[in-house]
This record gives C-alpha cells, sequence and structure tokens, in this order.
C-alpha cells in the first residue's frame, strides 16, 4: 500500500522503484488511483464544507483504505482515517470509530450509529455524530481488490523487458583469444555505432577457434508477452468502466449480447461502489449542514454532453 506520507511528498519508495526501470508496480498504482479519483465527484453547497473538504481526499482515501471519517465540530468538517473503536451492534455493524490524523490532532471517538444501551427496564439511544464512507460492501480498498493483477501486470513487464534485452543480441561469437575477443568487439562496435546486437565472449577451452551461437529469442516472444499485458491492463480498466481503444476493437468481433454482458458486470461493480457514496451522503446531510452531493462520472459526462447540446442550438439560433 502507498505509504500515508504521501499526502506531505512523494515517498521514497516511489522514487526507489521509478529508478528500477523494470519496476512499474508503483507507477500502475498511481495511475489507476487518478483514474478512480475521476469515477465520483463530491461536491457541498455549505462554504466552510467546500474549503475544508476536497473530493479527490475522500476518493485517495478510500481507493488506499476502503473507508473514511467524515464529520464537524465546532462548525468546521473533518475527513479522516479511521480505526475501529472496538464496539459492535447485534449484527456486528461498527458503531464507534476513531479518527486517525496525520497532523497529531486528536479527536474523540465518533460514534457512527445509534448505540442503543439497556440499564434495568430503561432504555437510552446516543445518536450518531459522524458518517462512515464506505468503498464497498466489505470495506475493501480499491487497491486491496486490484493489488494480484498490479503484481502480475509487474512481473509480465520485467519479462517483457528482459525479452527485449535478450533480443537486442541477434548472435554470439564466442573467441579462444581474449585480446582477440577484444579486437572483435572495437570492430563490431564501430561497425554498428556502439549498438549491441552482437556478443563477443571468451571461452579459453574452445576448440574450434571462433564459432557463432544463435539467440534464442526472437520476435514472437515479444508479441505474446506484450499482448498478455495489454489483455490484462485493458481489462482493468474496463473493470473500472473505461472503454480503452483495445477493448473496443476486441468487441468489434463480439455480437450486442455479449457487449452489454461485460458492461453489466462493469456497472453493476461501479454501481455497487456508488451506492455506499449515495448512503453517505444521505447520512451526512441528516447529522451535519454540508449539504453534500455526490455524482458519477457518467452523470457529468451526460450533463456536459447536454450544456453542449444546448449552446450549439443557442449559438446557431444567434
Amino acid at each position: 500500500m502507498i505509504e500515508s506520507h504521501i499526502y506531505k511528498t512523494i515517498p521514497k519508495g516511489f522514487l526507489k522503484a521509478i529508478k528500477k526501470k523494470t519496476d512499474i508496480k508503483q507507477n500502475i498504482i498511481l495511475m489507476f488511483s487518478m483514474i478512480c479519483n475521476k469515477l465520483f465527484k463530491w461536491e457541498f453547497e455549505n462554504e466552510n464544507a467546500t474549503e475544508e473538504i476536497e473530493s479527490y481526499i475522500i476518493e485517495k482515501l478510500l481507493f488506499e483504505n476502503g473507508r473514511c471519517l467524515f464529520f464537524e465540530e465546532g462548525g468546521h468538517y473533518f475527513i479522516t482515517m479511521v480505526a475501529e473503536g472496538g464496539q459492535i451492534d447485534a449484527v456486528g455493524r461498527l458503531v464507534k470509530a476513531k479518527p486517525l490524523t496525520l497532523d497529531n490532532n486528536r479527536y474523540n471517538d465518533r460514534i457512527i450509529r445509534n448505540i442503543v444501551e439497556k440499564n434495568g427496564e430503561e432504555i437510552t439511544i446516543k445518536k450518531p455524530n459522524a458518517v462512515l464512507i464506505k468503498n464497498n460492501l466489505y470495506d475493501l480498498s480499491t487497491l486491496e481488490l486490484l493489488a494480484p493483477f498490479i503484481d502480475t501486470l509487474n512481473y509480465i513487464w520485467q519479462s517483457l523487458q528482459i525479452a527485449l534485452s535478450n533480443n537486442r543480441t541477434k548472435r554470439i561469437i564466442v573467441a579462444t583469444d581474449p585480446n582477440q575477443a577484444n579486437i572483435i568487439k572495437k570492430e563490431i562496435k564501430e561497425t554498428i555505432d556502439g549498438v549491441e546486437s552482437v556478443r563477443v565472449v571468451t571461452d579459453k577451452t574452445a576448440t574450434d577457434g571462433l564459432k557463432t551461437i544463435e539467440s534464442t529469442n526472437n520476435g514472437q516472444d515479444i508479441k505474446d508477452i506484450r499482448d498478455v499485458f495489454d489483455w490484462l491492463y485493458n481489462w482493468l480498466l474496463t473493470f473500472m468502466g473505461v472503454d480503452s481503444m483495445a477493448q473496443v476493437d476486441k468487441e468489434s468481433g463480439k455480437t450486442t449480447e455479449e457487449v452489454e454482458s461485460n458492461k453489466t458486470q462493469t456497472n453493476l461493480f461501479l454501481e455497487s461502489m456508488f451506492d455506499f457514496r449515495k448512503k453517505a451522503v444521505e447520512q451526512i446531510n441528516k447529522i451535519t449542514n454540508a449539504k453534500a452531493s455526490i455524482k458519477s462520472y457518467a452523470e457529468i459526462n451526460k450533463e456536459e454532453m447536454q450544456k453542449q447540446i444546448v449552446d450549439t442550438m443557442m449559438q446557431h439560433a444567434v
């Protein structure tokens, strides 16, 4: 998981990964994080909430942690990471949570669900003063869901780099004399302008002088690895509701029923995430004056298209 101090600066672990050209795990994580940030947009009519709560922070916490805590205190609004308060209701749902912050400020445990307490014949109810925003039914972060596939993508990418590197060496020349090998290397380097497509090695045990060994790698190896990488990468994009060009091309040979079936699966996944966010919005507006709302990427796109149509009609009318 991305280190928590990424909020302040890029973590050192990420910078190290960038330098390793065959390790793209953190790059993929950040790319998918930026994509997921655009899936849903949070808005607040309350002025303080607008200034203090940003949509991308909520989505970033859900992407990395699977849930976050929203609460109001003294007319100001806070969004934090969350730790369980150790109290559950009759069916095992969390009813109390502890805000976790990175600025060393401490807040009391927050109530996120009615706490019903029975003392003899008297029953008291403690009302919620915070909202637990859930990423999905099981509070799983999107990063946890994608992690096995990201690991595989990284593995495939490393395999591709190895295949590309091996493919640069078209043949290997074996010489018995080190001086002879150095001369051949120098001549080859001058001939091909420094690109090592031929490797010269020394083998003192060789008995038949110079010999050539053909490279075992070929273009088909690279194509096969690349095809698997493209398939998995585009599958993950589709999983997140993004119609990539590669996926569109592959669907060109499918029936309408097959295409719609694939979209239904994606839509159900996204709608499940959207439902828990909408439920959180309802609870936020119930216990605070934040006046929150949320829109999906599909809704935002639809509104933009309608606006463009209206603008075009107005221009023609003039």
